[in-house]
């Protein structure tokens, strides 16, 4: 999931105007227009320095538009002379955009058309009709192959109660292949109504061959935080999605385990996948005391530093870790470097992901939207964790054997940590939570 800012920057009439001026005039702006008059160019090159409110706009100089006027004589030889007439323009433009983008060579900007945008924002609502399966698109190391994996299946959801595992490779869905096929348009495949059903073909580790799975969808809805009292008076919250719920859900969970008298916590970010980066600074700020720095973004419009909020602070005054594994990405690692960084918490678990980037999502006029990458972000102390991840400073493994006996060794292994850090406490003459 993109680490995304919480704006949404709308294309109105500046880039409209620009894109007509392309395709109805042959592309004759590279002579005439100049970058800060009121040609379709000019005004288009404004918007884009406006992308960033508050940040001083660059100088604009005059866009080269030779390239682009080569993908208009492309798109038209093609519409006028491709041997089959019943071509889909909508489809043409489409796959343009995208090709466009994966030119780029970054995975997390990506265009999304209006019913891909839908199911994003449904995404964020907190419910949908599904499986209750987080997918994602992974690299082999060994073939460089792309293929469709689960992530995080929910528990007691179809998903789940059919058996499928975090790291599962979908090769077909209702028998197309999903080979080149990305996170938005899967998600497309596998929703729809409740009551119908879908069938996932998996390849998983240790079978010789590829299996069906039949799903009924049914209506599933995300609880950004869940929480629970463990043995020994340790609290454990699991935090599923950073969205505009998770601040709020997090403090009603943490009310609850001090009542119940916890003495430790275990923030638990394994499987998230991220979400807003104001949900990661607010949540990080329940943790930080002062104004000390959650996080540090760079991009063309120069760096800022994004502190916690004291208001915020939780005041638990009791032993912190952070659970993490190669499935927590974005805001995840935000709040885990940042709480690493200023020695908060220690991280436990296996590395992180590595996604230190940020993306603005521009809702287009087609109610598609391009979700861009902007920024870079760095952890408190400036380290730049898109090939390391977070490197936890405990490192547990779940072992094939944990998972046939449904064993969770890293909890455990945080759990047993967190005791340790109670008894220390003990010793020397302090009680948690004072």
């Amino acid at each position: 999931m993109p680490l995304c800012q919480r704006r949404s920057v709308k294309v109105t009439g500046a880039v409209a105007a620009l894109c007509a001026a392309f395709f109805a005039a042959g592309l004759q702006l590279g002579s005439s227009g100049s970058a800060g008059g009121k040609s379709p160019a000019g005004r288009a090159l404004r918007w884009l320095s406006a992308l960033q409110p508050g940040k001083p706009a660059a100088a604009a100089t005059a866009p080269d538009l030779k390239s682009v006027e080569t993908l208009w004589e492309v798109f038209d030889s093609v519409k006028k002379h491709y041997v089959d007439e019943s071509l889909d323009q909508a489809k043409l433009t489409d796959g343009a955009i995208r090709g466009l983008l994966a030119e780029l060579g970054d995975r997390h900007t990506r265009y999304m058309n209006p019913a891909e945008y839908r199911e994003f924002q449904l995404d964020n609502a907190g419910e949908f009709d599904g499986i209750g399966a987080k997918l994602d698109v992974e690299r082999d190391e060994k073939t460089q192959e792309e293929h469709l994996v689960i992530k995080q299946p929910t528990e007691g959801k179809p998903a789940h109660k059919a058996g499928l595992r975090a790291g599962d490779q979908v090769l077909k869905i209702d028998g197309k292949s999903t080979k080149g096929m990305s996170v938005d348009e899967a998600v497309n495949l596998i929703r729809g109504p409740r009551g119908t059903e879908v069938v996932l073909t998996i390849a998983r580790k240790g079978k010789e061959a590829p299996f069906d799975v039949s799903l009924v969808r049914e209506l599933i809805e995300i609880e950004a935080v869940t929480g629970k009292l463990l043995e020994g008076g340790i609290g454990h919250v699991w935090i599923k999605q950073f969205n505009t719920k998770t601040e709020e859900a997090l403090d009603t969970r943490l009310d609850e385990l001090k009542k119940q008298g916890m003495k430790a916590l275990i923030i638990d970010v394994r499987q998230d996948p991220g979400g807003l980066l104001d949900a990661a600074v607010g949540v990080a700020s329940r943790f930080l005391q002062g104004n000390k720095t959650v996080v540090i973004t760079r991009g063309r419009d120069g760096e800022e530093t994004l502190t916690a909020a004291p208001e915020k602070y939780a005041k638990l005054n009791v032993p912190l870790c952070v659970l993490t594994d190669a499935y927590s990405a974005s805001a995840s690692e935000i709040l885990a470097g940042a709480l690493q960084d200023h020695h908060v918490a220690k991280v436990i678990g296996t590395k992180t992901y590595g996604k230190a980037s940020v993306q603005v999502v521009i809702t287009l006029k087609n109610q598609g939207a391009l979700a861009l990458t902007t920024a870079k972000y760095l952890t408190p102390k400036e380290r730049d964790i898109s090939k390391t991840g977070i490197v936890p400073d405990v490192e547990v493994e779940i072992t094939a054997a944990d998972r046939e006996k449904s064993r969770d060794s890293q909890l455990e292994r945080a759990s047993e940590e967190m005791k340790k850090a109670v008894a220390s406490l003990a010793k020397s003459g302090k009680r948690p939570g004072t």
